[in-house]
This record gives structure tokens, sequence and C-alpha cells, in this order.
């Protein structure tokens, strides 16, 4: 005979027991505190970071008995926002406080360094154009104005390089000189490549024609001449550069002078056997700022 449903049921009643403590669910503490406060987030609990003690092990036991003597402030208590004093609630047009996150620091700065310009080279950026058929006066330095030009080999690395530069139309040489530190150029600016680039790509030939990570210094100098000033106390002042710095004497030839063949400054005539300064040259020949100075007038 079979039981009746009423029986059954009864009889799984019987046998129902109540959950174990640890299974009953209890009233979510933010659901209430969001249901009384509902302009403001609910409030988390604040966890503290461990101390972390970063002394020797002979440091701890030297320092044992001091660390027993001395009152130790206790350790910090995970509370709710909501049990703190002197906290202002928030509305929803109000931003958290720092303390709101899950752990106890404060906020922190995002600071962007800018790259210190010691040298001053930025400040050569100030003013520059590239114009297409415009005569620069350009001088591109060594990092610390390292001798690394002095060889022979870079200077034919110099010259295969402006001469590359010549025939591809990119600019038209008149003169260069390439000293130990630095190089001076005076040439015509073409129309395929601007002022920078042409710098750019000279300092990276030359860099890579002797082999060197790290050649030159940020940058460069250039001096664009107007249309109604000459190009010889340029051409002169390049000429003379190697002599006024002591580097050889009036009776040599410096090997890092460069001409075009089409170009003939007025002043040569004036050498000594076609090739050698006067002396009284060198007294009177100015610096770069004063020619420039002098040219501007």
């Amino acid at each position: 005979v079979y039981p009746s449903t009423s029986s059954a049921c009864h009889h799984k009643r019987a046998h129902h027991k109540s959950p174990p403590p640890w299974r009953v669910r209890l009233p979510n503490a933010r659901a209430s505190q969001a249901a009384k406060h509902p302009q403001r987030n609910p409030a988390r609990p604040i966890r503290h970071p461990p101390a972390t003690d970063h002394r020797s092990p002979s440091d701890r036991h030297r320092n044992g008995a001091r660390q027993a003597s001395t009152p130790q402030s206790p350790p910090p208590v995970a509370c709710s926002l909501a049990e703190r004093p002197n906290v202002p609630r928030l509305t929803s047009q109000q931003k958290p406080p720092e303390f709101s996150n899950h752990f106890h620091r404060p906020a922190q700065k995002t600071m962007h360094k800018k790259r210190l310009d010691h040298l001053g080279t930025d400040r050569l950026r100030k003013g520059r154009r590239s114009i297409p058929g415009a005569r620069y006066f350009l001088t591109i330095c060594t990092e610390k104005r390292i001798r690394a030009l002095r060889e022979k080999t870079s200077i034919e690395v110099v010259r295969d390089s402006l001469r590359g530069f010549h025939t591809a139309a990119d600019l038209k040489l008149h003169c260069a000189t390439v000293m130990p530190d630095h190089c001076h150029l005076l040439f015509t600016l073409g129309d395929r490549l601007t002022l920078s680039q042409i710098a750019g790509k000279l300092k990276r030939q030359i860099r890579q024609g002797i082999d060197r990570r790290q050649l030159w210094q940020d940058n460069f100098h250039e001096h664009r001449l107007r249309p109604e000033q000459e190009l010889e106390p340029f051409a002169r002042y390049i000429f003379l550069n190697p002599y006024r710095k002591g580097l050889i004497e009036c009776h040599q030839v410096w090997p890092g002078w460069i001409r075009n063949k089409q170009y003939l400054p007025e002043f040569y005539p004036h050498l000594s056997d076609g090739q050698f300064p006067p002396r009284e040259w060198l007294a009177d020949s100015p610096s770069c700022p004063e020619l420039i100075q002098q040219v501007s007038q």
C-alpha cells in the first residue's frame, strides 16, 4: 500500500533540520548603508599594509631588550568609513578623499621631468627657417668637443658625404673646413631637403663612416645670409679658422679645407704661393659672433 501524499510531506517536514549557523545569510552591510545614505558610496574597510622589518637578525637580537622596554603603539584596526570620526559625507558632485582607496596611502602626483639643456642648444631653433635657394653658414660640433675628426680618414668621410649632397642637388656647396671637433659649411640650400634634414643626414653619414655610436652634439648653429650679404667674409673666416686656432703655421696647408672648383673666393689671388695666408690676416680675423654681428649691421 502506497503512503498518501500528506503522509509523505509530513515525513519530509519531520526530517527537515535548520541550517547550521555558519550558513545563515546575514543582511548585507553595504546594502543597508546604501539605503541609509543613497547619495554616498558604501564604505569600504581600510586595509593597512603589514609592517616589514628590514633589519638583519643580529640587529634584532642586539636591540631586543630595548625594543621590549619601549612601549609600542597598538596595531591598526580595520574599520569602515562610517565608523571613522570627523569624516565628511560625500555628495554625488564631490570626489572621494585620499584614504578611500584599499590602502591608506597619500596621493602621489606624476612628475614629468623636463630634459635639461645645459648647453643651450634648444635656443638655436628660435627663428630658424629653411628657404630653398637661400645661403647658409652652418656649424656642427662633436659631443663634449671630443677631437674625433682630426684623422685623415675622418676628413675623407666628410668630403665624400658633402660630395654626395652636392651631386644629389640637396645643396650647392661653396666651401667648408673640417676641424678636430667641429665643421663649418657654406652652401646654398636646395629644394629637396630642409635645413634640419641636411644636418641630420650629414651627421648620420659621418658617424657611420667613422664607426662611432655617439659623435655629435644635439642641434646645430646656422646663419642665413641675406640677399645683399656677400659670401666673402664667411669664406675667409672658414679658411683662416685652423690658422687662428694655432693648429698649423701660415706656411702649411690645412688638409680639412674643402672648396668647390666652381667657386673662387676673392681672397684667393692674395694668398702666398696661391695657398698660404699672410700673417697679417690672423690679427684682423674676427671670431664667429663678431663676424655675424659685423655682417648684420
